[in-house]
């Protein structure tokens, strides 16, 4: 009873919490015995209003939740008559080759069941900062650093008519590179585009010429962003034998006034 009695008082001070290690479960000793009866004493906390314990909510079953309780009373028993092992190895009387070896046995044993149930309990929406700190999870890194500069890597684009109004779009970052492919600072490629009608200049030949070039991507043109850098334009079977003609850019969509600069246009034939 007395080595309970220090184990709880040793629980219920924080300093012991914040010379913890990064790592989620302590490999000294000390620090171990204390997580191991503070977390287990968490997770089977109900909290006020609730029906089920606090590990169940994190996503942990019955199943775990009792394995858990039994290594706890592996190491203390809370019983005089049948020591556990922290019981017997933490007494200098009783403390033997064996009780280290079980010691270490169990720690290691704990550590590799322990470790991916704290790694689905961070990754479970029902974890909050309150949970993260008695188990030793460190917070998210939510701080992102803001970009201060447009995208400096040049849009590339090459099309292929496809037939039924599909053209496929490629879009490099690297001129020696045949993949398509987005650059490091850029989420997508932008693109500006018109679809127009050749113009016939010949009735009795049918002869026609291309639209007069587009100047600037940013008038008369229509613009979608695709996530990816190699996409389908879907224009329509109605489009076929139209002129395509387009510019492409790399953009961050969380940062649009950082994209990069236009390409050099590009015309098609539609199939």
């Amino acid at each position: 009873m007395i080595l309970l009695f220090k184990y709880i008082i040793i629980i219920q001070c924080p300093k012991n919490l914040k010379t913890m290690k990064k790592t989620r479960v302590p490999t000294k000793i000390k620090e171990f015995i204390v997580y191991i009866v503070l977390v287990n004493d968490y997770l089977h906390n109900i909290p006020e209003g609730e029906t089920d314990p606090r590990g169940k909510t994190l996503g942990m079953t019955t199943a775990e939740l009792d394995l858990l309780d039994k290594y706890v009373k592996q190491l203390i028993s809370g019983d005089p008559d049948h020591p556990g092992i922290w019981d017997l190895h933490s007494n200098p009387d009783t403390r033997t080759k064996k009780t280290t070896n079980d010691f270490k046995l169990l720690r290691k044993s704990f550590s590799a069941w322990f470790r991916p149930i704290l790694k689905r309990i961070d990754g479970s929406n029902a974890c909050t900062d309150g949970d993260r700190l008695p188990l030793n999870i460190a917070l998210p890194n939510n701080k992102h650093s803001r970009p201060k500069n447009r995208i400096a890597e040049a849009c590339s684009v090459e099309v292929t008519s496809l037939g039924r109004g599909d053209v496929k779009i490629n879009c490099h970052y690297k001129e020696d590179s045949k993949r398509s492919g987005l650059p490091p600072d850029g989420n997508g490629a932008e693109i500006a585009y018109t679809v127009t009608p050749y113009v016939l200049v010949d009735p009795e030949t049918g002869k026609t010429k291309r639209p007069d070039q587009l100047v600037d991507p940013t008038v008369g043109t229509t613009r979608v962003t695709f996530t990816k850098a190699s996409f389908v334009l879907q224009l329509g079977a109605d489009k076929a034998g139209y002129n395509l003609q387009l510019f492409g850019r790399w953009v961050n969509t969380s940062y649009p006034e950082l994209a990069g600069t236009w390409s050099s246009l590009v015309s098609t034939m539609i199939s």
